[in-house]
C-alpha cells in the first residue's frame, strides 16, 4: 500500500530517476518504471534487497554450459562494471556489451541499442560451435 501511495505522490520518480537511469530517459519510460517500482510488493522488495548484500554465485558461474550475454550500462550504479566484467571472466560462453549513456535501466533507456545487441548475440551464438 505505501509503495502505491509513493506511486500516486510521485515520490519514487526521483528514486527511480536518480538510480536507474542516466539523463536520457523519457518521461514514459520513467513513468514505467515507477509503475513497477510501485507494484512490487514491499516483503519481497526488502527481501531481495537484504539478498543483495550477501549474494555470491561465484563458484556456479563457470558451470554455466549455456552462451550468455552480460549487458551492462556504463552509468550503472546498483551494478557496476566491474561486476559485469567478473562475470564476464568467470562464464565460460559469454560476450559482455556495456551501453554508454546507460544506467541499471539501460535496457529501456537505449532500447535500440540493447534489442541490437541481444539480435546480434543471438545470430552469433546460433550460428557458432563456440557456443553448445
Amino acid at each position: 500500500m505505501r509503495n502505491c501511495v509513493i506511486y500516486i505522490f510521485k515520490y519514487n520518480y526521483v528514486y527511480v530517476e536518480l538510480s536507474g537511469f542516466t539523463g536520457t530517459e523519457t518521461r514514459r519510460q520513467l513513468n514505467f518504471a515507477g509503475l513497477l517500482s510501485a507494484l512490487g510488493s514491499p516483503g519481497v522488495l526488502a527481501r531481495g534487497t537484504l539478498a543483495m548484500l550477501k549474494y555470491d554465485e561465484t563458484m556456479t558461474l563457470p558451470m554455466v554450459n549455456v552462451p550468455v550475454l552480460v549487458v551492462c550500462g556504463v552509468s550503472d550504479i546498483a551494478t557496476k562494471l566491474v561486476a559485469s566484467d567478473r562475470m564476464k571472466a568467470e562464464l565460460p560462453s559469454s560476450e559482455l556489451v556495456s551501453i554508454k549513456r546507460g544506467g541499471h535501466m539501460a535496457l529501456m533507456e537505449q532500447n535500440q541499442r540493447f534489442s541490437e545487441a541481444v539480435s546480434a548475440f543471438c545470430v552469433i551464438s546460433s550460428n557458432s560451435s563456440v557456443f553448445p
